[in-house]
């Protein structure tokens, strides 16, 4: 991606050792960027990438990710661990089961 807040984001995903699966838009070959982009629009509110998700939860872009790593949240998201975005599990199930494939597996 040429998006420096996606490198950001990933960076620090790097520099704290947490696995990923990246989905970049502008280098998928189905060219269907816009179509899981207006999904993603549709699921989160959020039209701006990164997007990123942890264990089915919708973490946000980039500031959202770093404050997410600051405060721990992110590690206890991918731990199963309960918290603030832990809340509405069943609600979250439901989206992901709803969400396009491609959407479903992308972390990043």
């Amino acid at each position: 991606s040429f998006c420096p807040y996606c490198h950001r984001a990933e960076s620090e995903l790097k520099k704290n050792n947490i696995d990923f699966i990246k989905l970049d838009l502008d280098l998928r070959k189905e060219n269907d960027g816009s179509a899981i982009q207006a999904s993603l629009l549709e699921l989160t509110g959020q039209r701006t990438v990164p997007n990123v998700f942890a264990n089915g939860h919708h973490i946000g872009g980039c500031d959202d990710t770093l404050a997410a790593l600051s405060n721990g949240m992110l590690v206890k998201l991918l731990k199963g661990e309960p918290g603030k975005f832990a809340e509405d599990q069943e609600s979250a199930e439901s989206s992901a089961r709803e969400t396009p494939t491609p959407i479903r597996e992308a972390r990043m």
